[in-house]
């Protein structure tokens, strides 16, 4: 008979139902006939990956049924005697030297105590009351209503569970070696940001241990190591968030806890990422004859802050292609892809990235944050928002205040042009930091903001010089689309499937930043002198 037929022959359920009755007439308990029948199957397994011949192959498994348990038979021979040895009553302290040589690392000991909370609770009871308190075993088989001979059998289990799991340390990786998660997002974060939530080591692990799977409190409990009652809080601080309504975690139907935000691995974030990357030279090139075919179009627009040169505007239309590119690839995954799913639809969303030690985040990335303000300087509304990434500083965060920036009011009361003698006393200072600063240029004893500033009827024609950018692009953003589909139902768990849009816009930073430099290298966006510098500020401004 041929492996492959053996093999068979063992996967079938009359026989392995056979073997486990065989393995059950001859323990004492349940688990040590589970036990029994996995070390017999292990060992007929083994046999045959080594290349045994085998003619006949019950003969053969029974053969080996045998020999397993004459050596099962002679290990319960050794746990007996040592289970007659063990003493009436013994202290914390010989649990530790019974269990661990090293009994001077107070760490192990505290490891060791610390299995005891996680024993079930048959074995945890007698463990506290023989060591801990320190009962004699007639005592515990009295106050538990079980014989002397059942406490001792549970001592000696717990004992050897303790060591087993003490020296077993891949199962604690995630306590001794912690994932490290950055988060990065997407809409309105003032009061809607769950992140803020998990700044802690203990936040992000636990949020990192649902990823994939759904897990109970205790399971997490014991997993990381630490006691229920800060489990459990800190799992509904985790599925509250800030606004009580959006956080990492979602709790299921059946009392358990599972993310409720895509989470990267490393490895799964380099390769999604990578299918946007693959296209960044392509979509460099267009983006470049874009700009070279459109640039009278381009200075010609009724700017609000006289331009001159179209690789400094061109710093606020790359980031909008790409944006817009995206939105074509999100438009084709929902068209082509995920017609059935209802998009996530928040204020605000994020996505995690998870990273071992050792590993680290860089994604190249350029975001762009966005303020707006109301009744400022004669205008009834103001928008500005910056890019910022490696190259760049931001000036504005989210939540910045407007009115509270007297670099920001003097660029605003320089729209037209602001002669430099009408400035005084501390104006002068303030008006030389925001030249150092990016937010104004001074030409002939003027001042005038070195931002894009549009007016605000104008915005929608001035963003449409990136939507024809981005149309130059369809066919790259079909290509990545079906790549991007196949992933997302090859790696995206199906409770997350609502966020594939937000999965593609999370991806796709390679794209802004090596189309950038390319576009750096070759002159076609200008270089920035300093951090806090003019390019990738657009402002629009209404009366």
């Amino acid at each position: 008979m041929d492996t492959e037929k053996a093999l068979q022959a063992l996967s079938d359920k009359s026989f392995l139902d056979k073997l486990y009755g065989y393995a059950y007439r001859r323990c004492n308990t349940s688990q040590e006939a589970e036990d029994l029948c996995s070390d017999i199957i292990f060992s007929i397994l083994k046999s045959l990956r080594r290349g045994a011949h085998v003619e006949r192959f019950y003969a053969f498994a029974w053969k080996v049924a045998a020999r397993v348990y004459a050596d099962f038979c002679e290990k319960r021979r050794r746990d007996s005697e040592s289970l007659a040895a063990l003493p009436d009553t013994l202290t914390s302290s010989d649990l530790i030297a019974a269990l661990d040589e090293a009994t001077a690392d107070e760490g192990q000991v505290r490891r060791i105590l610390q299995e005891i909370a996680f024993l079930s609770r048959i074995y945890r009871e007698v463990m506290v009351m023989y060591y801990l308190d320190g009962k004699k075993v007639s005592d515990i088989a009295s106050a538990l209503g079980i014989s002397e001979t059942a406490v001792k059998q549970r001592l000696f289990s717990a004992r050897n569970m303790i060591r087993k799991e003490v020296s077993k340390m891949e199962k604690t990786a995630v306590t001794l070696r912690p994932i490290a998660m950055s988060f990065i997002g997407n809409g309105s974060p003032i009061g809607n940001d769950p992140r803020v939530k998990a700044e802690r080591a203990l936040s992000q692990n636990l949020v990192y241990l649902c990823k994939n799977k759904a897990r109970t409190a205790k399971e997490l409990s014991e997993e990381l190591g630490v006691a229920m009652p800060f489990i459990e809080e800190e799992l509904d601080i985790q599925c509250r968030g800030e606004n009580g309504e959006y956080g990492l975690l979602r709790k299921t139907d059946d009392g358990r806890y599972i993310a409720n935000i895509l989470i990267f691995d490393m490895d799964e974030y380099r390769a999604a990422e990578q299918i946007f990357r693959a296209h960044a030279a392509d979509f460099s090139a267009r983006f470049q004859r874009f700009l070279q075919d459109n640039r009278e179009r381009i200075l010609s627009f009724p700017f609000l802050s006289p331009q001159s040169d179209v690789a400094f505007v061109g710093w606020c239309l790359v980031n909008r292609t790409v944006w817009t590119l995206s939105d074509m690839v999100t438009a084709l995954l929902k068209e082509k892809y995920f017609a059935d799913v209802e998009p996530a639809n928040r204020p605000f969303s994020t996505v995690g990235y998870a990273m071992k030690p050792g590993e680290s985040l860089d994604m190249g990335f350029y975001g762009c944050d966005g303020v707006t303000a109301e009744n400022l300087c004669g205008y009834s509304w103001v928008f500005i928002s910056n890019a910022y990434g490696n190259r760049l500083q931001a000036h504005f965060h989210c939540g910045h205040n407007l009115s509270q920036d007297p670099q920001l009011m003097l660029t605003l009361r320089a729209v037209g042009g602001l002669d430099v003698a009408s400035l005084h006393g501390d104006e002068q200072e303030i008006a030389a930091k925001a030249i150092e600063n990016g937010y104004l240029r001074k030409k002939d004893g003027k001042l005038y903001p070195k931002f894009v500033v549009v007016n605000g009827a104008d915005k929608d024609a001035f963003w449409s010089l990136a939507s024809t950018a981005a149309e130059r692009c369809a066919d790259i953003a079909d290509a990545i689309a079906g790549q991007v589909a196949e992933f997302i139902r090859r790696t995206i768990p199906a409770h997350l499937i609502s966020e594939y849009a937000l999965f593609s816009q999370m991806t796709d930073f390679r794209l802004l930043s090596e189309t950038i430099e390319a576009c750096i290298a070759s002159g076609a966006l200008t270089t920035p002198n300093q951090p806090y510098a003019a390019e990738g500020v657009y402002m629009e401004l209404e009366k």
